[in-house]
């Protein structure tokens, strides 16, 4: 081979791998992993109730992909009553996962982290060519919501929580239970005290001829709406404790909806309790 052709063959070589290298990095860049659009069925945009349906799954990849932005500082995020708060619904194809992007003005909640970002969602949402549609349930769910906060601390608590998409938590007037889809745990509860917004609460186990009955010590922030709370639990008999963050759910023609949100700043302004 000459000597030209082995220079010719090692510049071409150099500007593959340089081609491949910036595509990767580019890639490594782009603020939302790709592992949202694989294997995506649907992407819906929610603004409020009302919701637009992505046509050109490409296009509004590309879209979502150019979003460029850096994490917020927390306190900085101001509280506000907006219900034309905007979602990006993400599902799949080949599992019953759901992800969620959410957004408040130029502010974007992504893996459970902040970030300011360059790219204005009114326009992203106007620019969707699909009719605009009204979700009847999202209408319904927002009248439940305001009514909860007119609940007494005690009764705001019976019904369902969830923390994630298999476990729930249902609180009746005796019981605790959890539920998962593997099985179905119930104890015994007795509100202890309320203080303001939390409640405390020991959950026990009804056994008889036995003084070893109290099982955990659960302590519940409530947020001013009662659809979100964080439950931290105390094992009794260990050093093991758990805090989660939970928000009500309720259903409306048998569909489930969520009255409250994980991107509240009530999450936010508590993380650290």
């Amino acid at each position: 081979m000459s000597y030209s052709k082995k220079v010719c063959i090692l510049f071409i070589c150099i500007i593959t791998s340089f081609t491949i290298g910036c595509s990767i990095q580019n890639e490594e860049q782009s603020l939302i992993k790709s592992t949202y659009f694989e294997d995506v069925d649907k992407i819906i945009i929610y603004k409020g109730s009302a919701y637009k349906q992505v046509q050109d799954l490409k296009s509004f990849k590309k879209v979502l992909k150019d979003i460029e932005g850096k994490k917020v500082n927390i306190e900085n995020l101001s509280r506000d009553e907006t219900e034309d708060r905007y979602k990006i619904i993400f599902t799949y194809e080949s599992s019953d996962q759901e992800r969620k992007i959410s957004f408040k003005g130029n502010n974007m909640l992504y893996d459970d982290n902040w970030y300011s970002i360059d790219k204005n969602i009114d326009e992203i949402y106007n620019k969707i060519d699909f009719e605009e549609k009204i979700d009847s349930n999202l209408q319904k769910s927002k009248v439940k919501r305001e009514a909860r906060k007119n609940f007494k601390m005690k009764d705001s608590l019976l019904g369902n929580w969830i923390y994630d998409d298999e476990t729930y938590i249902e609180f009746t007037k005796k019981h605790i239970i959890y539920k998962t889809k593997q099985k179905d745990r119930k104890f015994n509860y007795k509100i202890n005290r309320i203080d303001d917004n939390k409640i405390f609460i020991t959950a026990y186990r009804d056994i008889l001829f036995s003084n070893d009955k109290d099982i955990f010590k659960i302590e519940i922030l409530i947020d001013d709406t009662k659809n979100n709370i964080i439950l931290k639990k105390k094992m009794l008999k260990s050093e093991m404790g758990y805090k989660n963050n939970l928000i009500y759910i309720d259903y409306i023609d048998d569909k489930k909806v969520e009255l409250g949100s994980f991107d509240d700043l009530f999450f936010v302004e508590n993380k650290d309790i």
